[in-house]
């Protein structure tokens, strides 16, 4: 457990991006900051960013991680030194995720497409284009539709040169913990391994048209995945007989830990989408009241 570093040491903030591994990395920060000392800021649970904005003195300077789905800028909000860290995903599957995931939530706002039988390919009509770019670049408040630029890629790029820790890729999850563990000093990065399988109800494999049209709508997000591959692969590649020596270590001991684990934390996770579906009708009804 990192030990609390006083007020002026930097908050990590993690900017949960949908579909990216985020619940599985945000699992590992609560085992390695204090709960008191983490914010967990989503629309559905924990709390907002207009209350992250409010919290009162004492809570900010106690304040150690921040994470949840908000946009890169959220920094401006804390007063207190910073640094960030993400995960990004190969676009075409990131939007694959998210498209399933919107069938299959029933707290998803746009679920009640899914019963009007809605195809991926309009799906990605009606979303954000270039997803993951747009919740790095920092665009200001009102300007969420203007279209991205060469410009912006090229400012998200500096951004993440100058104010993040590490920008981890979903495919290469284990490498970006090792890379997390030297880079954010995290003691616990051991996770549950889920058995990923299609289940009913979600998309089969893209066509070859299908992933056209989502690469030519999330063109700045795979650039900006594949200069964030190449990053990750110049760190493993600086150190390769050392990282290679870790990883395999590290693989080893986690597959003992997700054995051990895994029934705990798959009631653990039942109980969590439990309660935060709860939440969510809560506050539906709370707004319509």
């Amino acid at each position: 457990m990192n030990p609390h570093r006083g007020s002026g040491s930097e908050i990590l903030i993690f900017v949960h991006i949908p579909k990216t591994a985020g619940t599985t990395f945000a699992a590992i920060l609560e085992r390695n900051f204090r709960p008191s000392s983490i914010v967990s800021v989503y629309p559905n649970f924990g709390i907002s960013e207009a209350e992250l904005r409010d919290l009162p003195d004492d809570k900010r300077r106690t304040m150690e991680c921040v994470k949840g789905h908000f946009d890169y800028g959220i920094h401006r909000h804390l007063g207190r030194p910073f640094r960030y860290v993400t995960f990004l995903r190969h676009p075409v599957e990131q939007v694959r995720s998210r498209y399933n995931h919107m069938r299959s939530s029933r707290s998803h706002p746009l679920h009640h497409l899914a019963r009007q039988g809605i195809s991926l390919e309009e799906f990605v009509r009606i979303s954000p284009d270039n997803y993951q770019a747009r919740t790095l670049a920092g665009i200001e408040p009102g300007q969420g539709n203007i279209a991205l630029t060469e410009r912006d890629l090229e400012r998200i790029k500096a951004n993440v040169e100058d104010h993040f820790a590490l920008v981890g890729i979903a495919e290469r999850f284990d490498d970006s913990l090792i890379l997390a563990r030297r880079s954010l000093g995290l003691e616990h990065v051991r996770y549950v391994s889920r058995n990923v399988r299609r289940r009913p109800g979600e998309a089969p494999p893209l066509s070859d048209s299908t992933r056209r049209i989502v690469e030519d709508h999330a063109r700045f997000d795979l650039a900006l995945y594949r200069w964030a591959l190449a990053r990750l692969e110049r760190a493993v590649e600086a150190d390769r007989d050392a990282f290679e020596s870790e990883l395999a270590a590290f693989r080893a001991a986690n597959a003992r830990y997700s054995r051990m684990m895994w029934p705990a934390d798959a009631m653990s996770h039942r109980a969590t989408k439990a309660a935060r579906y709860l939440r969510f009708l809560y506050r539906k009804v709370a707004r319509s009241g």
